[in-house]
């Protein structure tokens, strides 16, 4: 075992640089592969940043209409914005208007008081919507539309009728 030291010459000192210049373009390559990548996870953090808003505004929209109330029950009771809305969309108020005309006859609707006017229509859309017929519709029409139960839909043909009962009343 003699003491020979080990001698690098240019072809090892050439293999050593190739190596190493192999593996640095390895390596860009990867980082540049890595770059593609990491594009693609912030647009798909995008897109599902987005569709969760989406979906998040949907909830909302599904929350407030199952729980928002149709009507104030102050006296005279009104309609909210929301019970306003589902009236419009299901013609609600031109209804009221024709019906008004010969629900009750005119001797019957001048000896009324408005809450008995008002008391008279609760009960006419009530007993009206178990009969198959225009009321029964436009209730089954607005429960299925905006996913409110029956309750929340009698006030939206009931507040009309009352308008319109008490504006005939007054050219009586």
């Amino acid at each position: 075992m003699g003491g020979q030291g080990v001698t690098i010459g240019w072809p090892e000192i050439l293999a050593i640089v190739s190596a190493l210049l192999g593996i640095g373009i390895w390596v860009g390559r990867i980082s540049a592969n890595q770059g593609h990548l990491k594009e693609a996870a912030d647009q798909d953090r995008a897109l599902l940043k987005e569709f969760m808003q989406e979906i998040r505004e949907d909830f909302k929209t599904l929350l407030g209409r199952t729980f928002a109330p149709t009507a104030i029950g102050t006296s005279p009771a009104q309609l909210t914005e929301f019970g306003e809305e589902i009236a419009d969309a299901i013609g609600a108020i031109a209804w009221a208007i024709e019906e008004a005309k010969s629900v009750i006859a005119d001797d019957d609707l001048r000896e009324l008081q408005p809450f008995q006017v008002e008391a008279f229509c609760r009960n006419f859309v009530k007993v009206e919507s178990a009969k198959a017929g225009v009321v029964q519709e436009k209730i089954q029409q607005a429960m299925y539309v905006f996913g409110i139960e029956q309750d929340r839909a009698f006030p939206v043909l009931s507040i009309p009728l009352r308008e319109a009962l008490l504006a005939r009343k007054e050219v009586l």
